[in-house]
């Protein structure tokens, strides 16, 4: 239809319009249209695998108890546990399916006061972390969820390490939002066994920890949240049946988060042990910071 509406335009346009136009018309050599064709595919093949990289990093920072002679990290009774603790992580994944990506996952942890144990700065390397990651395994309106099958070779190898040991586990972190509410709730779980190099010395033959949490909207900005880690073991020395709390002991973070931009978030909390009064010296507080490199 649109070829019969502009046939009878170029029928009516003076001769001398269309020989100027055809003589100012310069044809592109095909050399250079082939050249153009090459390149377009290896750029859109570079823009999208670098739209499939996601790249994450969190670092919490702990201060030392609000009262106290040392300048630790407190334990339940207000001795001195770890010194103020900088513990970061760096998350980088690729999508290599739909809802499927490949991961590798960076610990570090660097003690930034002394105490009895450590003396000035200290910086450690975790062990590295590679995973295969499956995002929304159910079909859940309001619900997401990330399960991570992950591997741990034990080749960190620092005062904080418990003897060389390759690790296997599995990681999930669901959510769920009721809709038409501010309300949200989640719950993150770990769970590693641990399997001895042949140097290895290691007491613990499993480890993780759960940490449900729940978090009101106070506006797009700003949120109330609270959450619960709680961290167990099983020991070599004991049935695999056995589980007990591990260290630290159970303990709740209360605070406010902040959405600072679409990329950066930060939290402030206030750390309390379960079980225990809370006390000025068995009282000491966190900040999160959530970035969204990539």
């Amino acid at each position: 239809m649109l070829l019969f509406l502009i046939m009878p335009l170029i029928a009516v346009l003076p001769l001398s319009l269309v020989t100027q136009a055809s003589a100012n018309t310069q044809l592109t050599p095909l050399t250079q249209i082939s050249d153009a064709t090459a390149r377009l595919p290896e750029q859109t093949v570079a823009v999208q695998a670098q739209s499939k990289f996601r790249i994450r990093n969190f670092t919490e920072f702990m201060t030392p108890a609000f009262q106290g002679r040392t300048r630790s990290i407190p334990n339940r009774d207000g001795s001195e546990y770890i010194p103020a603790t900088l513990f970061n992580i760096l998350a980088i994944d690729y999508e290599i399916a739909p809802d499927y990506r490949i991961l590798y996952h960076q610990r570090a942890l660097l003690m930034l006061t002394p105490n009895s144990s450590f003396q000035g700065l200290n910086l450690f390397g975790r062990d590295p972390r590679f995973a295969l990651r499956r995002t929304q395994v159910f079909d859940v309106p309001h619900v997401n969820t990330t399960y991570d099958l992950y591997v741990q070779p034990g080749i960190a190898n620092n005062q904080l390490s418990d003897g060389n040991s390759f690790e296997v586990g599995f990681r999930t972190n669901t959510s769920y939002s009721p809709p038409g509410t501010r309300w949200n709730f989640g719950l993150l779980q770990e769970f590693t066994t641990r399997y001895l190099n042949p140097s290895g010395q290691g007491r613990q033959r499993a480890y993780g920890w759960f940490m449900p949490w729940v978090s009101y909207d106070l506006s797009q900005k700003i949120s109330l949240q609270h959450f619960t880690t709680l961290p167990f073991t099983n020991l070599r020395s004991q049935p695999w049946t056995s589980f007990q709390w591990d260290d630290p002991p159970p303990f709740i973070q209360n605070g406010i988060g902040l959405n600072l931009t679409k990329t950066v978030s930060a939290s402030l909390f206030i750390n309390n042990y379960l079980g225990v009064g809370p006390t000025l010296s068995n009282t000491w507080a966190s900040v999160w910071l959530s970035l969204d490199l990539l």
